[in-house]
């Protein structure tokens, strides 16, 4: 009998801004923020977090963002034919 076939993983590509917020965080939010990309963003991105994502409105329309706590944010475009994830943000959250 075979085995179940894994999962697809999704490629993450991180902007420029998203992987200088990544290094800019204090070191126990950025492994939490590590976490949550390799094990739910590779695995299965458009699965929501209850309480913690949410989908955007306006000019983000599409994207996605995670609460990682009241202040720090991720926000994320999931482009499923392709299999990629893009980190747009990571950091406090914008002043827009």
């Amino acid at each position: 009998m075979a085995s179940p076939a894994p999962d697809p993983q999704y490629k993450i590509q991180a902007s420029r801004v998203a992987r200088k917020g990544l290094a800019d965080l204090p070191p126990r939010k950025r492994e939490a923020v590590k976490r949550f990309i390799q094990h739910q963003l590779a695995a299965n991105p458009l699965q929501r977090v209850p309480g913690k994502t949410k989908q955007l409105k306006g000019a983000y329309k599409g994207f996605l963002q995670y609460d990682v706590d009241d202040n720090y944010r991720i926000i994320y475009f999931v482009d499923k034919t392709k299999m990629v994830v893009y980190l747009d943000y990571i950091g406090p959250h914008p002043k827009w």
